[in-house]
């Protein structure tokens, strides 16, 4: 779900993760890091 936020949205990273209920950043990157192999950063940036 915030993969597919990060494709459509602006918002910033922080703004979705709060959307969907997670209030820790930094539990929010690493658990996506964990996931996809790369940060939400760098997943809007360029989809790994």
């Amino acid at each position: 779900m915030i993969a597919q936020m990060l494709s459509l949205s602006d918002k910033s990273v922080q703004e979705i993760a709060g959307s969907v209920g997670i209030k820790d950043l930094y539990y929010t990157s690493r658990l996506f890091k964990k996931r996809r192999g790369c940060s939400p950063t760098e997943y809007r940036n360029i989809p790994c």
